[in-house]
């Protein structure tokens, strides 16, 4: 019995004893309004986004929260070191680029001369198929104005138009809109190749004149 009584004495005092402790592992502090250091249990509200520290029963800090702004310039710098190294990479990858670009161009052409007479030479060869699908086109039409024409004829005469003859002149008219879109197509590249020549020749005379190989390209 004494020594049931003993061990209820020695709990009750453990418990004493540990109860502070767990409570002073709470505790919590930070600078009031005038710059007074306060602790307590719980942090009031006013002072929940500044810099807090929490400390052990024997006064040892276990923990530090940075202040609300400190963590976002911490934030932001880092977003803006990520975005700094995206851009740099992406000029590096640029940069490669424009380097094998710019050798070609000068590994292609020793002067402005050579340059204008190759883009020269890739016009008139487009010009030249454009004229062919034009003459192609006319005697399309011809033909097809001649089936109309048969085809007007049989229908004053009171007869049918066959189906064979329908479709003749559908197939005719078919091959005309297909060149006529091919003509088309040809002339979007000779706009392409008169940019790009521009582009080309601007390019080789910085180059010429002492640029740098991979210097970004003037707008």
């Amino acid at each position: 019995m004494r020594s049931a009584t003993l061990l209820a004495s020695l709990f009750a005092a453990t418990m004493v004893v540990s109860l502070p402790t767990v409570q002073a592992a709470k505790i919590k502090c930070w600078k009031n309004s005038d710059g007074v250091r306060e602790c307590g249990n719980s942090i009031p509200p006013e002072y929940a986004r500044q810099e807090t520290v929490e400390k052990s029963s024997s006064g040892v800090t276990t923990k530090r929260t940075q202040a609300a702004q400190d963590r976002e310039t911490a934030r932001k710098a880092r977003l803006a070191k990520i975005e700094a190294s995206k851009k740099e990479r992406a000029e590096a990858k640029r940069r490669r680029k424009q380097v094998a670009l710019d050798r070609v161009l000068l590994d292609t052409y020793a002067t402005e001369e050579d340059m204008h007479l190759a883009h020269t030479q890739n016009i008139e060869a487009i010009d030249s198929r454009i004229n062919h699908s034009k003459d192609h086109i006319g005697t399309l039409e011809e033909t097809l104005a001649a089936m109309h024409k048969v085809a007007a004829d049989k229908q004053r005469a009171g007869k049918k138009v066959s189906a064979k003859q329908l479709a003749d002149i559908n197939s005719v008219q078919s091959q005309i809109d297909a060149t006529e879109g091919d003509i088309a197509r040809r002339e979007g590249e000779k706009s392409k190749l008169q940019a790009k020549y521009k582009k080309d020749l601007s390019r080789f005379r910085f180059l010429r004149g002492g640029g740098a190989l991979g210097a970004p390209v003037e707008q």
